[in-house]
């Protein structure tokens, strides 16, 4: 589950232009939200930031979401409703068409107050009693069509400008193919965002302001429950209990790689090196379209560290050592150098090879770029 990034650049854009002194609430310091926005008891989880889907989905996940719960006898077309999670002011409604799969889902765009937005997506049905009548959206303004993941979009977009009070009804997730939850992304400019290996790259896009929805509930039983849903493996010291998203570590491996020439967006030509959302501790290659020889997916491995085999990628340095990476299903031996501290060579090697002098690399190599 996850939002384009070109859609948040553009949500991140809307917020900063659309709300006028007069009309934004100044954000207070702590949390904001009281309300479930779905029953607990129809969730299975709720998915931590920084999922990977490639190739659609190469980086982490700028938002968490919420996987329904399967309803009983086995059902496989079941909605549930949601809720808004406080006092919330929702700004533009999106109609999202999957072009391929033949239908439409909904997306909402809400504001809490200057500094904090937030992004519902995945929304089977909008609720007409708030929204009227959004079976036609051909009047709104046609904002992007593109192509990710085998799939084909048309999003529409409209203004609202609605306020909507917590706990008030929304609408309904779930059913729709390949969709078995709401996607809830919040984008804080309270906090202090982390450094990316190259800034220029990510200015001006919301994905630096990530936060997990459930951080910025008020202490309770909400928050207690909503924890608890939380799906992410529990590891001694972590650092990140709701994930992250944003984990360049500059000077190292870790983190996003660019094939040289394309754009952020779509995300398949591109390239992860990460630590996985739900086990933190194993690492991933989250690999595109641009890896010759590589099956797109998203490959785990438990680090090392030291040697030169599976090791932490923020040990990997611009030294000009190679280092291998053994994965299975497939059986795949990545192979991985930096020649400098921007550019990262990578190479695939049918089956399980340990031995550092089989790795070699040839003219099937991709380099990708910071």
């Amino acid at each position: 589950m996850r939002i384009p990034l070109a859609a948040i650049a553009m949500l991140a854009l809307v917020f900063a232009g659309c709300s006028s002194e007069d009309e934004s609430t100044p954000c207070p310091e702590g949390p904001v939200f009281t309300h479930h926005v779905i029953d607990p008891d129809s969730v299975q989880n709720i998915d931590p930031l920084g999922n990977l889907n490639p190739p659609g989905h190469v980086f982490p996940s700028d938002h968490g979401g919420y996987y329904v719960a399967g309803p009983p006898g086995g059902m496989t077309t079941y909605n549930v409703c949601i809720y808004s999670p406080g006092d919330i002011l929702i700004r533009t409604m999106v109609a999202s068409e999957h072009v391929t799969a033949g239908f439409t889902d909904f997306e909402l765009n809400f504001e809490v107050c200057s500094d904090l937005w937030g992004r519902f997506g995945h929304i089977t049905t909008l609720d007409p009693g708030l929204f009227g009548d959004t079976s036609d959206y051909t009047q709104w303004t046609l904002e992007d069509e593109y192509s990710t993941g085998g799939e084909t979009y048309r999003r529409w977009r409209t203004e609202v400008n609605m306020s909507v009070e917590g706990g008030e009804l929304l609408g309904t997730t779930g059913g729709n193919p390949g969709q078995g939850g709401l996607d809830f992304g919040m984008y804080d400019r309270r906090i202090s965002p982390p450094t990316p290996a190259n800034p220029a790259r990510w200015d001006g896009f919301g994905y630096l302001y990530a936060r997990l929805f459930v951080e910025l509930y008020e202490p309770g039983t909400v928050l207690d429950e909503l924890w608890a849903l939380v799906n992410r493996e529990d590891i001694p010291y972590d650092e990140h209990p709701g994930g992250y998203n944003m984990q360049d570590v500059p000077g190292t491996a870790h983190g996003a790689w660019f094939l040289p020439g394309e754009p952020n967006n779509p995300e398949d030509p591109h390239l992860a090196l990460v630590q996985s959302h739900m086990l933190p501790s194993r690492l991933v290659l989250s690999v595109g379209t641009s890896v010759p020889g590589a099956a797109s997916g998203a490959y785990f491995f438990v680090p090392e560290n030291d040697g030169l085999l599976n090791r932490d990628f923020a040990s990997v340095m611009p030294d000009g050592t190679t280092y291998g990476f053994v994965v299975t299903w497939p059986d795949y031996t990545f192979i991985i150098r930096m020649p400098d501290a921007d550019t990262l060579w990578i190479e695939v090697l049918d089956g399980e090879h340990t031995n550092p002098a089989d790795w070699v690399f040839t003219d099937d190599k991709a380099v990708f770029m910071r």
